[in-house]
């Protein structure tokens, strides 16, 4: 859940150098659908904070597989639209390159049309609908997530609020071992937190958060445990814990999910016994992600 910005200058051009690339009776198909291609690039973009609204335009099957035909088939023109767009994220935020904007803590590894080519043909190499993301996340999301209801946000167009809205819940089981919950409070109803909380829902966050989580904070008290072996007192444990978050990048964004754990942790000074009854493990493999 991160933004990035997108530059519209002439975001049309470059797509309809893949249509010149085609041959033969594709071609002919696509040279046809010109003017209507560009009259739905202006709609998109003139709609673009309300895309989930964007009515479905009616193609042939012929021009429909010669539309999706542009993506599925790569030629140079294709390579360049990615090209341009990885250029554009390294500018801005070179960490979305190892992250996909969509969870955060998966590598990107393949492109999402945001309005889905299936249905959407005449975006298939629209620039401003492919978002290069996560494996898994492109999965989940499919060809939904982004009609009537808008459950995914569009990491270029959609501005989310500059502030904290991640929160995780830090508590202890009756063994003493600590349950994390992550969660997006929106007590007022505001809309933009609402559409955070409907990706949040819609890309299992919660759940995928919990996982990452687990290994790191059970390396992080290990190496607390590791660092004060005669015993840590609640001041240093906060003060280490707000130390570990000021280092966190702020090209991460607002709602990282290492932050919100941080931040959770500092709130339970229970787990300041927890820490000074593990024993000291040392070893070369402690790594915190």
């Amino acid at each position: 859940m991160i933004n990035m910005k997108f530059k519209i200058s002439a975001p049309s051009k470059a797509s309809f150098k893949v249509f010149k690339s085609k041959s033969g009776a594709r071609k002919t198909v696509l040279q046809n659908a010109v003017n209507s291609v560009k009259t739905r690039k202006a709609l998109y973009l003139s709609n673009r904070s309300c895309l989930h609204t964007l009515r479905r335009t009616t193609y042939s099957g012929v021009q429909s597989a010669a539309l999706e035909h542009c993506y599925d088939s790569s030629t140079n023109a294709l390579v360049e639209i990615k090209v341009s767009l990885i250029k554009n994220i390294k500018t801005q935020n070179e960490y979305l390159l190892s992250k996909c904007p969509y969870c955060l803590v998966r590598e990107p590894s393949t492109w999402d049309h945001y309005l889905p080519k299936a249905k959407y043909p005449e975006y298939s190499v629209f620039s401003p609908n492919l978002i290069r993301v996560c494996d898994v996340c492109n999965r989940k999301k499919s060809d939904g997530l982004v009609q009537n209801t808008k459950e995914a946000i569009h990491t270029y167009f959609d501005k989310l609020p500059n502030t904290e809205l991640l929160v995780c819940d830090v508590t202890l089981d009756n063994a003493n071992i600590p349950i994390m919950n992550f969660n997006v409070p929106n007590p007022t109803n505001n809309t933009q937190i609402t559409l955070v909380q409907n990706h949040f829902n819609a890309f299992d966050l919660a759940e995928t958060y919990i996982d990452y989580a687990k290994d790191y904070l059970s390396v992080l008290l290990q190496e607390f445990a590791n660092k004060f072996p005669t015993g840590i007192t609640a001041q240093i444990y906060k003060q280490e814990l707000i130390f570990i978050h000021n280092q966190i990048p702020m090209n991460r964004g607002y709602n990282y999910w290492q932050a919100a754990l941080l931040k959770g942790l500092a709130r339970n000074l229970n787990l300041v016994s927890v820490i000074n009854n593990l024993q000291c493990v040392h070893s070369n493999n402690w790594k915190r992600v």
